[in-house]
């Protein structure tokens, strides 16, 4: 099921971050690789609404949410030269 959600932090160092479900309440871990687009050419990510769908996880005790297919909804955090 595809959600949307709005980038609540992302390390562009790292290539990591968290979206917050706009349905839904937590928020799902994401990783760069989990996208179709290029970390060298993102600069900003933060409070950028996005698509997604959601992969669990099995971690310590629990179960935790991992956002898979990240796709922007916002072109203004990408440099001219990146296309969606």
């Amino acid at each position: 099921m595809i959600m949307t959600g709005t980038i609540k932090f992302y390390d562009i160092y790292r290539g990591f971050g968290f979206i917050k479900p706009h349905d839904e309440p937590g928020e799902a871990y994401f990783h760069i690789r989990d996208t179709d687009l290029d970390p060298e050419q993102l600069y900003d990510l933060k409070s950028c609404k996005v698509t997604f769908d959601v992969k669990e996880v099995p971690g310590k005790g629990r179960v935790s949410k991992r956002a898979v297919n990240v796709n922007i909804l916002d072109n203004n955090v990408m440099m001219d030269t990146v296309e969606v």
